[in-house]
């Protein structure tokens, strides 16, 4: 009888099995109409959806003395090059995250998953394709501008009831090309204002502020210098560290290294970009 019972219930585990292999690869095979298949994305060829463009980025950590981990990301964009989809892997395991965005006229609705957790976001654009609002769970953000500029100049966060929550504004001289930035933090754990002037390469140049918070005060000895030519940034901060980052022709991340004051490298991270697109 209890032989019975477990022969049964074998045959029902190795049904089950092969009925989720066929699904699998079924749904493999279907994402192979879409992309072209590498060493890494080929576990998630089943999650892969159509899409005018579709572009794997691998991203790869290296730590002295700690195991290399890497990273990946499908990213589907669709004629008008607006991302509509990713997908996002921590190698060796399987997908951590996924995002979804719907547009509509001028609006986008971003859903996206996380360890099986979904969220919904809204944005609103304005005729130029610039952001004016968005909306989440946690409250209301919306962006004003003045004329063709792309950068707001009034920034406001609300909470869910209307509660004004932050404030920045943006005062832009076109003499120097400085931009001095005012925000103030009217709620929450950490209230007060703080003034940020940089460049137009957007180096700090200045900062002071009265918010109490180690992570602001860090940042106003943080200051940048490019190369254009080489198409690097390196910043020395107060504690002697220092970081490189390489870019390409889009200004995407190619490279980022942070060496001690002795010159040791610490940290390292490159991206490779590929357009996997069939």
């Amino acid at each position: 009888m209890k032989l019975n019972i477990l022969k049964r219930a074998g045959m029902l585990a190795a049904s089950t099995a092969v009925c989720c292999g066929v699904v699998f690869g079924g749904l493999s095979m279907n994402g192979l109409r879409y992309v072209r298949p590498t060493a890494e994305n080929w576990t998630l060829l089943a999650y892969m959806q159509p899409a005018a463009r579709i572009e794997q980025q691998k991203t790869t950590r290296v730590i002295p003395d700690e195991k290399e981990w890497s990273y990946l990301r499908i990213t589907g964009y669709d004629a008008q090059n607006r991302e509509i989809w990713s997908l996002n892997c921590k190698r060796p395991f399987g997908v951590s995250s996924s995002e979804r965005k719907v547009y509509s006229g001028s609006k986008m609705t971003w859903y996206s998953t996380t360890c099986g957790v979904k969220t919904v976001s809204y944005t609103e654009y304005d005729e130029q394709g610039r952001i004016i609002r968005t909306a989440n769970a946690d409250g209301i953000e919306t962006y004003t501008y003045r004329g063709d500029e792309e950068e707001p100049y009034l920034e406001q966060s609300c909470d869910t009831a209307g509660n004004m929550q932050s404030q920045t504004v943006s005062e832009y001289d076109p003499k120097t090309g400085e931009t001095t930035r005012t925000s103030t933090i009217f709620e929450g754990v950490l209230t007060g204002t703080w003034i940020t002037v940089k460049d137009a390469r957007g180096s700090t140049l200045h900062m002071e502020n009265n918010v109490h918070d180690p992570n602001y005060e860090m940042m106003q000895d943080n200051e940048w210098t490019y190369d254009d030519a080489e198409r690097t940034a390196v910043c020395v901060s107060e504690d002697g560290v220092t970081e490189k980052i390489w870019y390409d022709e889009q200004q995407r991340v190619l490279r980022d290294e942070y060496y001690t004051p002795d010159g040791i490298l610490q940290t390292c991270t490159i991206n490779d970009f590929f357009d996997i697109t069939r």
